[in-house]
């Protein structure tokens, strides 16, 4: 998922000029990419190789929508933090 800190929040004017629905469909996909990654490594290294196909998706759909409807509040956390960050660099 997408969270800015103090130090990178600039980065946020990119997506504050996106659309709330794209940030949030490219955030889920960022976590379901990720859980994918971490769950076809895990099953690989367990030795459970005629399971990872199903299992992978199915936990890469769940990531994508957990983190689509996370992303949400991490859209107005994110906005919280640019203006903060705009009041005190005066731009």
């Amino acid at each position: 998922m997408i969270v800015f800190g103090k130090k990178t929040i600039h980065f946020w004017k990119f997506w504050r000029t996106k659309s709330k629905l794209f940030f949030c469909l490219t955030s889920g996909a960022v976590y379901s990419v990720f859980s994918l990654v971490v769950t076809v490594i895990t099953k690989a290294i367990m030795g459970k190789s005629e399971t990872i196909i199903e299992t992978s998706l199915c936990v890469a759909l769940g990531a994508f929508i957990a983190g689509t409807f996370m992303s949400i509040a991490l859209w107005y956390e994110n906005e919280r933090r640019f203006r903060l960050w705009l009041d005190d660099n005066n731009l």
